[in-house]
């Protein structure tokens, strides 16, 4: 290794360790190029603190002579990123310059042995200085801000100084603090006073949720930054790729990324920058004091008591001294606490503007209230000192709300309900649409319902966000509205408005907030039975809409532990919530939870309950059931169940009923996958037993598909069920080799399917559309077969959105063509993006493994076979270490890796 790569190795030690994972297939490539020796990998694996085992990692690498190259393709096979930026930032003219200047520097003195480095400009650096400053969803701080300039001036150490613990991100604080306490006012206030000194360059992100971190960043990426979120060929990025680009904006400029409202560890980490060589400053606001990652706090507390007072004075326009006496007694109070003193400051002011009233008189309303509550055995002592503050000034706002005749009684049901939404992201539309005085008159309702969310608005009980289509309300707010509620036993009435008002305006934007209400009433049996039906529809628009698979689950998981406190096992809805659960399981690939939750559910499907569900469900599950088994490495026992289905649904429908054609040609494709169709039983004794006593015959089985197909095939465009049907029969044609015959059942399927209105028919189609596709690729008509993957990925897309697993099987087998037609790194290099895809969404899923497998039979291709049997080997490890020494899989996986070693056996000879 040169000196000049040694010397950008220990520069740039620190964001290497923070940036690199420990990757097995790193160290096998490097083992397979010699770089290390088996001692080296003890010692590495001996070592127990992660960090310090990538630290030792480089330490190693350095004393190496000849590993520089080698150390990057290994570091790109681990998917290492951020650590392969970091290398190929290697600028030699830079090093080859210190060196001159080290050598004139010594040649003229002949004493200075410590010349400092001379620092080249950042590649790009002088391009990006061009772009203007970026400041995105920034807003100033509220016009009664003031004080917390200590904190301000701790807050801007923490940042521009690091920390000197190993951090993820040197430049990184997090503002920390109780609900209230004004942490995302100190933010703003921060961007205020020091914003110019990040040239300007201010990003906040709404960090409440995942699916909030999501939006703001396509937001920035498509309306600021004009970053596409399409690849070339006009396909839609993974979200990691978007992060990225982001992030790669801003490199070599000054940058700060806000944070608001963090609530998750495992949220935000997917959207930090930890794998970028330069990566901005990091500001997080969040009530957690604890994260997975090193960083600065600032805690933050309440105000001093002259903050307190100029806080009050300017938000009442006060210019003299003359109440600066009650001013303290107030804010004595009130504790100093930014959001009741904020409180207190609206109900004045709105008390002014109706007649004259001064803050004594508001100290001597607040102390009644307070008596009544602290009389009252349901007062808020299971709060903190702080919360009981808030619940005193909540309850004399609420108070004046409701004595607003025009529209009092609206507001107040409607910031009852809020109280159990999400607190984020409230659509304006529903709260507007609600009738909640019974009214008949719809525009009269209308009118009612924006006075009395304006009259929310100018109390500060909510705020509403830029264009008004969404609110939000404070979570303590939310906390001291619900203990008041329980106090005075209006929890259910509210529930219920909350749940009949969401119920009857299902969509994608209401369902988080239904979610919500539903948990917080879980112990209420009526309510949750009541509403069942809700949660069904709600699992229904999650399927047909979202693809967004881990999202889905998590919806459908709570709607369905929410009611299992009340129903027994075999109720309907709830098992229809079951079945939901574990075929979103299967579809992620997360088999063993799909085996286990459709056996429970065909368990508790006994004899007398075998009607609560239709047939069609009945054999879904069973389907689904037998193609789990498979996943996991049981062949046997998925084609035990398939025969099964196919003798019950015979029996029951005939040998033309789509069910019983389904279940035929799964049985046959089972078959062919095994082997031939004719023969089967190799290695399978249990598989040859079975289908002895099966029935038909192989080339009956045949004969039996062809004649079903041209009995039926008329119906489906009358039944979606037979497109199904006839995809899996044009499959197993397929794989028999007989592409003819598949092709014309395929094309069958496609022409009358792609422009039908029915998703299940057009799913279809576009499936039958691919495989006329894998047909031509058989066919070695490659160009005509990436037309026609180019086609379905654009389908799919539009149908499924880019994380969909059909739409990344498509994006799939397009690579595979352009690897045939010769563009192997063009193709390499967008492997990246699919697998990433399926890391995020689909890790446990058996096209992932496949995925995986192509990328090292691309590598190999590309003349890197050292990187093509690590990677296979690890896969492996991997597989036996999830599935078994059994499984199908590993016997593909052990021809390939011998193949490999043999031929790289020969080349060493």
């Amino acid at each position: 290794m040169e000196e000049c790569e040694k010397k950008h190795i220990v520069e740039n030690l620190s964001k290497l360790v923070d940036v690199t994972g420990w990757n097995v297939t790193t160290i096998a490539v490097l083992q397979g190029s010699g770089t290390f020796g088996l001692d080296d990998i003890s010692f590495l694996k001996s070592i127990p603190d992660e960090r310090q085992k990538i630290w030792e990692f480089y330490q190693k690498i350095i004393t190496k002579s000849n590993s520089y190259q080698h150390l990057i393709a290994a570091l790109e096979i681990g998917c290492q990123t951020g650590a392969v930026v970091i290398l190929n930032a290697l600028d030699r003219n830079k090093y080859t310059l210190e060196v001159e200047q080290r050598a004139n520097s010594c040649s003229s003195s002949g004493t200075d042995k410590h010349v400092q480095t001379v620092k080249q400009p950042v590649a790009g650096t002088s391009e990006s200085q061009k772009k203007a400053a970026v400041r995105f969803e920034v807003i100033k701080p509220v016009k009664l801000f003031t004080g917390r300039e200590k904190q301000l001036e701790d807050l801007h150490k923490k940042l521009q100084q690091g920390t000197t613990k190993l951090a993820v991100i040197s430049q990184m604080a997090t503002i920390a603090g109780l609900g209230g306490i004004g942490k995302t006012e100190l933010a703003r206030r921060y961007i205020q006073k020091y914003g110019k000194e990040y040239d300007n360059n201010v990003i906040w992100i709404s960090a409440q949720t995942e699916q909030t971190l999501t939006e703001s960043f396509r937001k920035l990426a498509t309306d600021y930054l004009k970053i596409t979120l399409l690849n070339v060929d006009g396909k839609e990025r993974c979200m990691t790729t978007v992060i990225s680009e982001v992030y790669k904006y801003f490199e070599g400029k000054q940058c700060l990324f806000v944070f608001d409202n963090a609530e998750s560890n495992d949220d935000i980490h997917k959207f930090l920058p930890l794998q970028v060589a330069d990566p901005p400053y990091i500001l997080i606001t969040s009530r957690d004091t604890e994260w997975s990652f090193s960083l600065e706090t600032l805690e933050l507390n309440e105000m001093e008591e002259s903050e307190a007072i100029a806080f009050v004075k300017g938000g009442l326009q006060i210019l003299d001294e003359s109440q600066d006496d009650v001013i303290v007694q107030l804010v004595k109070q009130l504790q100093c606490f930014p959001l009741a003193l904020s409180q207190a400051i609206s109900y004045i002011k709105q008390k002014q503007k109706l007649r004259k009233y001064t803050i004594c008189q508001y100290l001597k309303e607040y102390e009644t209230h307070s008596e009544k509550l602290l009389s009252s055995k349901h007062s808020p002592a299971e709060f903190n000192s702080y919360a009981e503050t808030t619940f005193t000034t909540w309850k004399m706002t609420t108070e004046s709300i409701a004595a607003n005749e025009d529209c009092g009684k609206e507001a107040m049901c409607m910031l009852n309900m809020v109280s159990y939404f999400q607190p984020d992201k409230i659509p304006t539309k529903i709260l507007l649409a609600s009738n909640m005085n019974g009214s008949t008159d719809v525009d009269l309702q209308m009118e009612q319902n924006e006075h009395a969310l304006r009259l929310l608005v100018k109390y500060s009980m909510v705020n509403i966000q830029p264009k008004k289509e969404t609110i939000s309300i404070h979570r303590l707010v939310q906390e001291v509205i619900r203990v008041e509620l329980r106090r005075e036993e209006q929890e259910e009435k509210t529930w219920r408005c909350a749940l009949e008002l969401l119920s009857a305006r299902l969509d994608l934007n209401c369902l988080i907030h239904f979610c919500s209400v539903y948990k917080h009433c879980s112990s209420n049996k009526p309510l949750a039975i009541e509403f069942k039906t809700s949660t069904v529809e709600i699992m229904n628009i999650v399927f047909e809409n979202t693809y967004k698979y881990t999202s889905a689950l998590r919806i459908v998981t709570e709607l369905k532990d929410v009611l299992k406190q009340h129903v027994s096992s075999n109720d309907y809805h709830l098992i229809l919530l079951e079945i939901g659960l574990a075929t979103l399981n299967k579809e992620m690939g997360n088999y063993e939870n799909a085996v286990e939750g459709l056996e429970r559910i065909l368990a508790i499907l006994t004899e007398d309950k075998i009607d609560m569900i239709s047939e069609g469900e009945l054999f879904a599950i069973q389907i689904n059931l037998a193609k789990a088994l498979d996943e996991l490495g049981n062949p046997t026992a998925g084609l035990t169940m398939l025969v099964q289905i196919f003798k019950t649904v015979k029996s029951l429908n005939g040998m033309n009923h789509f069910n019983t054609i389904h279940a035929l040609a799964s049985i046959a494709t089972y078959l062919q996958n095994l082997g031939h169709l004719e023969n089967p039983f190799i290695g399978y004794e249990n598989v040859k037993d079975l289908v002895e006593n099966f029935g038909p015959k192989p080339l009956e089985i045949v004969a039996h598909l062809n004649t079903a197909y041209e009995n039926t095939k008329h119906m489906i465009t009358t039944d979606s069920k037979y497109a199904l049907t006839f995809y899996k029969v044009a499959l197993f044609f397929y794989l028999r080799e007989d592409y003819e015959t598949a092709n014309n059942i395929a094309g069958e399927v496609y022409e009358q399917g792609k422009n039908s209105n029915d998703k299940v028919v057009q799913t279809q189609s576009i499936k039958c559309l691919s495989l006329r596709g894998s047909i031509k690729n058989k066919e070695g008509k490659h160009e005509e077969a990436l037309k026609i993957f180019e086609s379905v990925h654009t389908s799919y897309s539009h149908i499924a959105g880019s994380s969909d697993i059909n739409t990344l099987v498509s994006k799939h087998n397009i690579l595979q063509e352009l690897i045939e037609l010769g563009e192997i790194d063009t193709a390499f290099e967008e492997y990246s993006d699919v697998l990433e895809a399926l890391k995020n969404g689909y890790p446990n899923h058996s096209f992932r493994f496949q995925v995986e497998q192509e990328i090292a039979t691309t590598l190999f291709k590309m003349e890197r076979f050292e990187e093509s049997l690590a990677l296979l080997i690890d896969l492996r490890t991997r597989i036996q270490s999830r599935f078994g020494e059994t499984h199908p899989m590993l016997t593909n996986l052990d021809l390939c890796i011998s193949k490999i070693k043999l031929f790289l056996m020969e080349v060493n000879r």
